[in-house]
């Protein structure tokens, strides 16, 4: 005799307590890098963020300015979903006079921009967060539907413990949208594998795939393969069954017009095609910059210059435990359902169509990849811990604390760094030796670099100008964000950085101020970045408190 269903509020129990305590994780620290709210530092410090302001701005210029200013980076999904979090507190703020006229330009119409553009970079964070935690829940789907409930707890537990999901869950880019409608694809994907392909999965299929790819265009790859595989799987049952190819055919072009259609209305096609062209063209040839695109050169060397990069963000993204454990789980599946060996499938097809192409990888870039990695790997810690050996059960368990301690670790690690950034202790060394009227030279963007205590000027230098001696500001402030800037921002020619550190310039080293991490590596960066102070001269013979 068949047990009774559960409830309905217990059989949904589960799920719901999963995203609420992922979004009690991830929101430890979403208030990071907040923007100050004065003029050039109104951006948080989270790289290519959306907010505060992003989402207003762009969905203006695309429906309402005659002359507007993009931001080709990204399609315009996001931006509609940040809409819906970020226009109530816009509203909010006109409604009760806080906001004049609205403008593309700081200050926005706002009144006190130093309270409300914070409180606007909130409201953008919040999509990020609520994705993030539906990501997990969805990993939890995802793992039942592949393998049994037990897969599904260990694959929410080790897709939450990811480090890119710990950041990328606290900003405003556009990646945890992107992996939410990547992820709910993928449940569509596993149900295929493992049940029947039905024509409401090819056009639920069509509807993320078109959903991830308008959000971040890279994870298009992702379906690629899937849409394939899940078109030959439909057609080849049909047509054993008796149907004609071309009635066989209807269901996936149904799929393809909805995915299309949806594709265009989400991306802003339709609403503005010459948009649309200038990301096109931001995509296909990058920032025009050295440091982005095609880094290594198309040559033996070059790319396995870039295979060496390329795997170290997969350790970034993983840990090493987990990255080994999630191979070893991708290598037992060989030899379990043939149709579990092609779940790797959207992951391989990123890497090989997306990232190897441009020769240039980011932590970001990885993330619908290891998302993928984490199913195989939940599942061999699920059936390990499971056996009838005594043994195996206890490797099992040493191996799953190794595990989720080290993926816990690097994740308490980075949400510790966020809460103590640099930037903080370097704003309380600079109110102990600057006065009202000091000058601090900065070579980084502005919105990068520690607050300024009040009278205390921030002003961009010159290399070339500070050489020559044309301009002598009482404090020089270095602050290093990406992992290709070692030691000082690639906007500090190495000449110059050397001239400072030997006096040679007129400056004394002062100090270098950085909270300490648990690890030597740390891979995001641009949070908690080792800020380097030089005094001038004068101020350092006159200042014992700068010395």
């Amino acid at each position: 005799m068949q047990a009774p269903s559960p409830p309905p509020s217990h059989a949904h129990a589960a799920p719901w307590r999963v995203f609420l305590l992922a979004l009690a994780v991830y929101g430890i620290g979403a208030w990071w890098g907040l923007p100050d709210g004065i003029g050039g530092r109104d951006r948080p410090w989270g790289t290519d963020e959306l907010g505060p302001v992003g989402a207003i701005n762009e969905v203006y210029g695309v429906f309402a300015a005659r002359q507007p200013v993009f931001n080709p980076q990204y399609p315009l999904l996001h931006y509609l979903v940040q809409l819906v979090t970020v226009a109530p507190v816009y509203v909010g703020l006109w409604l009760t006079g806080h906001l004049s006229t609205p403008a593309p330009l700081f200050p926005y119409g706002l009144d006190h921009p130093a309270a409300e553009l914070p409180l606007l970079t909130l409201a953008a964070r919040l999509p990020s967060l609520l994705m993030a935690a539906g990501v997990v829940v969805l990993a939890l789907r995802t793992g039942t539907v592949l393998r049994d409930a037990r897969t599904g707890r260990w694959a929410a537990l080790l897709a939450a413990l990811l480090y890119p999901m710990i950041f990328y869950a606290r900003t405003t880019n556009v990646d945890m949208g992107a992996l939410f409608w990547t992820a709910a694809g993928l449940l569509v994907f596993a149900r295929c594998l493992t049940g029947d392909t039905t024509a409401r999965r090819l056009r639920a299929l069509g509807l993320f795939a078109a959903l991830a790819a308008a959000s971040k265009d890279a994870n298009y790859a992702a379906f690629v393969p899937v849409g394939a595989l899940v078109t030959w799987w439909w057609v080849r049952a049909r047509v054993a069954g008796g149907a004609s190819f071309g009635a066989a055919m209807v269901a996936p072009l149904q799929a393809g017009a909805i995915a299309a259609a949806t594709y265009a209305v989400a991306s802003g096609l339709i609403f503005r095609p010459s948009r649309f062209q200038q990301h096109l063209q931001y995509v296909t040839n990058g920032s025009g910059t050295s440091a982005f695109y095609f880094r290594y050169p198309p040559t033996v060397n070059g790319y396995l210059a870039f295979a060496q990069e390329f795997g170290w963000q997969f350790v970034d993204a993983m840990g090493w435990p987990l990255l080994a454990c999630a191979l070893a789980g991708l290598v037992a599946w060989r030899g379990a359902d043939r149709r579990l060996r092609l779940w790797a499938l959207p992951a391989l097809s990123i890497c090989l169509l997306v990232i190897v192409p441009v020769r240039f990888a980011l932590l970001r870039f990885v993330l619908p990849v290891v998302y993928v990695l984490v199913f195989p790997g939940a599942d061999l810690l699920a059936r390990a811990l499971g056996s009838v050996a005594p043994r195996a059960r206890l490797a099992a368990r040493v191996a799953a604390v190794v595990i989720v301690g080290w993926t816990a670790a690097r994740g308490v690690d980075l949400t510790w760094q966020m809460l103590h950034d640099s930037r903080t202790a370097a704003t309380d060394w600079l109110r102990g030796v600057t006065t009202p009227g000091d000058t601090v030279g900065y070579f980084a963007l502005s919105h990068q670099i520690p607050r300024m205590p009040d009278g205390v000027t921030p002003a961009a230098v010159n290399p070339d100008a500070l050489v020559a001696g044309t301009t002598r500001p009482a404090f020089l402030v270095s602050v290093p964000l990406e992992d290709y800037e070692r030691g000082h921002e690639e906007a500090l020619p190495a000449g110059v950085f050397a001239g400072l550190m030997d006096g040679r310039l007129g400056y004394h080293p002062g100090p270098v101020v950085q909270t300490p991490s648990w690890f030597s590596r740390r891979p995001a960066t641009f949070v908690n970045p080792p800020i380097r102070f030089f005094v001038r001269d004068d101020i350092w013979q006159a200042r014992p408190a700068a010395r």
